[in-house]
């Protein structure tokens, strides 16, 4: 079994050779306790604009990928992996903070706990990462966690090794920084990958640091939610439609049409974010996607038949109430529409069936 270890580098001439040569002299010992047949070391140079080619091209053990154009982080990693032999893949930064060797024990867990990824843990006390990007690490893990029912310490982490196919269930990520929050995102978020933690040495960064804390830190967030929506959006959509409910439905202490409207509004998201799921089961495999005692309690709706007659009982019970008649118009109108809308979801997916056995 073929081990290739990805490392990126911009603008890393102070530090690179060095992280390439102690990457070599750490193949032996990957080898032995990572119980692999081969390492593999690529190093991609992103569109570097001083002299990270000159440092690199003299160490013999290497490859070295070399571009004109900075497509960004996520984007060299990507290059990496398309040219890559093994059948285990990993990476880590060309900055100095990591080491080579930890990949040992990283291969040894991925192994050991069968799992699929193995992410570098670095929040912990002997780590010199500094102290505002360890509490974005935390709020960024403690959301994905809760996003995706997950259960990993550290979601922004650059030293992981994983799968070659697990890759394909991961693809497409960003292209800049935010890839290793997205690539934590999906996996937590996605039942079929296991994953594992372990922690990692962390040393300060040779030279200036390329994420911004705060630009970077909103740009991580937006990845995370994006993804969770992408992947859960019952979870959020029909989480908000709850809440709606639960408002409108609350004593008075507002004015009825506030509460009319938030009725209206609920309904419809929650509806939403069930035809969402049942549209993305449709297109992408995210029946791996793991569901929620919450989210099962809400199953039956998505059944056309079920929406229909609903909807139907209600616009009756409407018909014949004296009072609160607009309790029941709005869930009953948008029962109708969503069963036209659910079925058209379910023929489609028949028809992608039915051609799919059929190209099989």
């Amino acid at each position: 079994m073929k081990f290739s270890i990805i490392i990126p580098a911009f603008n890393e001439e102070d530090i690179i050779g060095e992280v390439a040569l102690k990457a070599v002299e750490a193949r032996e010992h990957i080898m032995n306790e990572g119980g692999v047949d081969a390492v593999e070391i690529i190093i991609v140079n992103d569109g570097s604009t001083d002299k990270t080619h000159e440092a690199i091209e003299g160490v013999s053990g290497i490859k070295v990928l070399s571009y004109k154009d900075n497509a960004g982080y996520g984007a060299a990693l990507v290059r990496g992996f398309a040219l890559a032999e093994g059948d285990i893949l990993g990476f880590m930064d060309g900055d100095g903070t990591c080491d080579a060797r930890i990949f040992g024990p990283m291969l040894k867990e991925l192994q050991l706990q069968r799992a699929d990824m193995v992410i570098g843990l670095r929040l912990h006390p002997d780590s010199k990462m500094p102290f505002i990007r360890k509490v974005g690490n935390i709020i960024f893990a403690k959301l994905i966690n809760f996003l995706g029912r997950g259960d990993i310490q550290d979601a922004a982490s650059g030293m992981r090794v994983f799968y070659k196919e697990v890759l394909d269930l991961l693809l497409p990520l960003p292209h800049d920084l935010s890839f290793t929050p997205a690539m934590s995102a999906k996996a937590v978020l996605d039942a079929s990958i296991k994953l594992a933690e372990v922690p990692i040495s962390y040393e300060e960064r040779a030279g200036r640091s390329k994420l911004h804390v705060v630009r970077d830190g909103f740009r991580f967030l937006r990845i995370i939610l994006v993804t969770a929506i992408t992947y859960r959006p019952f979870k959020m959509l029909g989480g908000a439609g709850i809440i709606c409910i639960v408002l409108a439905l609350m004593p008075p202490g507002r004015a009825p049409m506030v509460s009319l409207v938030l009725y209206w509004v609920g309904i419809n998201t929650l509806f939403i974010g069930l035809l969402a799921n049942e549209f993305l089961f449709t297109i992408q495999p995210i029946r791996r996607a793991r569901r929620s005692w919450i989210y099962d309690l809400f199953v039956p709706l998505r059944s056309p038949l079920l929406l229909g007659i609903g909807g139907l009982v209600c616009l009756f019970i409407a018909l014949i109430a004296e009072n609160f008649r607009l309790l029941f118009i709005i869930p009953g109108t948008s029962a109708l529409v969503f069963c036209i809308l659910f079925y058209i979801v379910r023929m489609t997916d028949e028809a992608f069936r039915f051609r799919y056995r059929k190209n099989s």
